[in-house]
Order: structure tokens, then sequence, then C-alpha cells
């Protein structure tokens, strides 16, 4: 979790990373993956939680020669046979859960279960030989894979589509793309304007193909030889993935791209501030968040209103601003405004961190301008895709600990209903609204 490199992240030293030692899941030998999964925005909490993903090196760009070196066939995954029957619901214990997607085991598994479909590339085989001319210079680019789902933010080696980090090749050479996957999705990435080959146990027979499933926690490899100068776009093959992120433009040296090409560049490697937010109206209280966000930088104003179990409405409104460092760390300044009735307090000033633990818990610490120290734990734990807990702790130095928990379950697209405990309103139950 703390990994700054591929090679940690994926449990593996530096060595063999270079070493190409990449093709099989580190997490087989981590015991499984029963104890990772994506960042998350928690909203229950009643405060935007945001993570991102940790740092990753640029590509690196090196040219070398084939001549005299052994290109032995690099033993890739070859994956894993699905069951010849998936499980299906008969009998199931979720009973009247039954209905739900996940409650399916066979369907419901991770990316690195047996039961998932895995490419079967070292079963292909082309009629004749792709080799490339071994005394061709080969340019090594490495990409890692990764992102934060949990923000629907996907990456290249920690950089979204950006100008600066086109990928810079030259006419003539044979180019080799090494492509790290650090997630648990199955990437289909696919690069225009020319096939590659997907290096695999079939050594000089590799295979040719234009889109490629980077399995996850495996290393691809696929090389091309760039005799079709331009620019070409190389991106996950799902729209919206790619839309996320998860892209970069390969650019042809000493070529000046078309002008309608050049004026649309801008456009592409633009990321703006996106709106999002949720209301919540409840028996006991209302509360919500508005969050002005791209990849780094988020503008959430959190606010709660609630009238039971007092005597005038308690009120608060929380304008902050986020920077994310990385996949599981950002830090964050806050102005705390708040009051009873028609009474004002004193507003607050806040400097904290957010850091994500294990098991998708968030914690949160924070100092306030009276000196006050406090520190905060959530976690939503969904049960199938509906249902779903959340529960909260917060200590602070001058109120101690406060616990809240709850329930919600969608009905619809951007509704769900949902029951809380609130230390101080008690407990209620009502709508959410996700927009």
């Amino acid at each position: 979790m703390l990994a700054l490199t591929p090679g940690g992240s994926m449990d593996m030293p530096g060595h063999a990373v270079r070493a190409g030692e990449l093709n099989q899941p580190a997490m087989n030998r981590m015991g499984g993956m029963k104890q990772m999964d994506h960042g998350d925005m928690n909203p229950e909490i009643g405060n935007a939680q945001h993570v991102r993903m940790n740092s990753a090196p640029a590509e690196e760009h090196e040219g070398h020669v084939r001549s005299g070196m052994a290109h032995e066939p690099m033993a890739m995954n070859t994956g894993k046979a699905s069951p010849a029957k998936p499980a299906g619901r008969e009998g199931t214990w979720l009973g009247i859960l039954a209905s739900e997607l996940s409650s399916n085991a066979s369907l419901a598994a991770d990316g690195m279960s047996p039961d998932c479909s895995w490419p079967p590339y070292n079963k292909l085989r082309p009629l004749e030989s792709t080799s490339f001319d071994s005394k061709k210079s080969v340019r090594d680019i490495r990409l890692t894979l990764d992102g934060d789902i949990g923000r629907y933010v996907l990456f290249l080696n920690n950089q979204l589509l950006g100008a600066s980090d086109d990928i810079e090749i030259k006419r003539g050479e044979d180019v080799q793309f090494i492509m790290f996957n650090c997630t648990m999705m199955h990437p289909p990435m696919h690069l225009h304007g020319q096939f590659f080959r997907v290096i695999n146990a079939q050594g000089e027979d590799s295979p040719l193909k234009h889109t490629v499933d980077v399995a996850p926690m495996t290393t691809v490899v696929v090389e091309f030889s760039a005799d079709e100068f331009g620019d070409w776009c190389f991106h996950f093959h799902l729209l919206h993935h790619m839309m996320s992120g998860m892209a970069r433009a390969v650019h042809y040296q000493d070529i000046s791209p078309h002008r309608a090409a050049a004026a649309v560049r801008p456009k592409v490697y633009h990321w703006p501030l996106r709106a999002y937010g949720r209301i919540d109206a409840f028996s006991h209280m209302a509360d919500g968040v508005l969050v002005r966000a791209n990849t780094r930088h988020f503008v959430p104003t959190v606010w709660q209103a609630g009238w039971q179990r007092v005597d005038e409405m308690n009120w608060e409104v929380a304008p902050a601003y986020d920077y994310c460092l990385n996949r599981f760390t950002s830090v964050f300044a806050e102005v705390h405004l708040a009051g009873v009735g028609d009474e004002f307090e004193r507003p607050e000033g806040i400097l904290g961190l957010r850091y994500m633990l294990p098991l998708n818990v968030t914690s949160r610490v924070w100092v306030d301008t009276t000196g006050e120290f406090q520190f905060a734990v959530s976690e939503r734990l969904g049960l199938t895709p509906r249902p779903a807990l959340f529960s909260g702790a917060e200590y602070d130095t001058m109120e101690h600990w406060e616990v809240r928990a709850g329930k919600s379950h969608l009905f619809a697209k951007h509704f769900s209903l949902t029951g809380q405990w609130h230390p101080q309103f008690g407990w209620g139950g009502g709508v959410r609204w996700v927009v």
C-alpha cells in the first residue's frame, strides 16, 4: 500500500521488475486478494472522501539493439480455465438476495479468481513467423496501469492523458510496450494505426493483434515496428474508461501533426472540474455534499441540519479544498461554520490529512484554529449491489467520541432508502438523492 514503484505495489523488488519477472500475479504469493479493494467515496458519513493512486515511475524510453542478446520467449501468464459449469443460484444461502448478481459466486469473483475468463494468448500462433530483424534498435516503454476506481480516474504511469506525456518514438525502430497492471480490472489496451506482436510462449511465432487484455497483477509485453508515422492513440478500449484518463498519444518524432489534429489537441488534454453531489432528506435531519473536482483538485462543500432531540435546529456548513497526493492520501483545508437557529458560532479553520487504511477504512486527522485535535474513521460495506451498511467514529479533544451507523438500499439509479443513527439527533430515515 505504501509502494512507490510498480514492483513495490506488486510485492516485487526493483531488480525483478527490470528482469521482466512480473508475468505471474504477485498476489499469488500473498495468499490471495481478499484484503485488497479499490478506493471508494463514502458519502454516508457526511464528508467527501478523496483517495488517489500511489506514485509510479515515468515512462522509461530505453534504446537497445537485439543483436547478441537472447530473445527468449517470455513466460506470460497463460490464464486459468473457467469451470465447465459455473455455479448457479440454486441452493444459495442468500435466499431472497439470490436475484442479485453478486450472490452468484461465479459472477462475484474478483479479477484473480479462476472463475474469471483469462486470455488464451499462449494458445495463439500465426501461420507465418512474425519476428522482427534482430539487428534493429528497440525502444522499451514501461507503462504502469493503475487508478482510483472510487473517483473513477484511471492512469498510465500515475498520469492522465496529457501533452507532456506523449509516447515519442522514431520511424524505423522497433518498440516494446511493457505493461504492468496494478488493478483488479482486465484492461483491453488498443493501439491505433498498427498491429503489434503479443510476446508469448510461441516465441518468434507470437500472434499479431491490435488489442490485448492485460490481466490483473500481470505483465504483458507487446512490440511493433514503427513504420506508420503520424500520431496514434493508445488507450483502454472501453470508452468510459478511456475518458477517465487511461490513454496516451503515440507520436513519431520529427513529424508535425496535421493542423486539424493540432487544433483539437488542447481539448483532448484538458481536464475540467466536474460537479457531483448528494442530498439526504431524513425524518430527523438533512445533509449533503456538493463537489467540484478533477483528477487532483477537490472543492467540496458539506452541510448538515438537524432538528430531532434538540430545542432549535442545529446546522453546520463546511467548504473545503482537497489536494490528492496519491491513491491513498490527500491533504485538505476547511472552514467550519456552525450555529443554532439564528445564532452563529465562531468560525473555525481546519487543516488535515485523509488516508485510506486497509479494508477501505477511510481515516482523517486534523487540527483546528482553537488547537483542538480530531480523528475520524469511516467505512461502507456493500452487501450486494443494492443494500449496504455504513458506519463512522469520530474523536476530538473537546467532545470526545461520537459514533454513527446506518443502512441504505438502492432502489433507483439516483435514489436509495436510508436509515441511520446520529449521536446528536438519534434515529431517522428517509431518501438519498445522488446527482
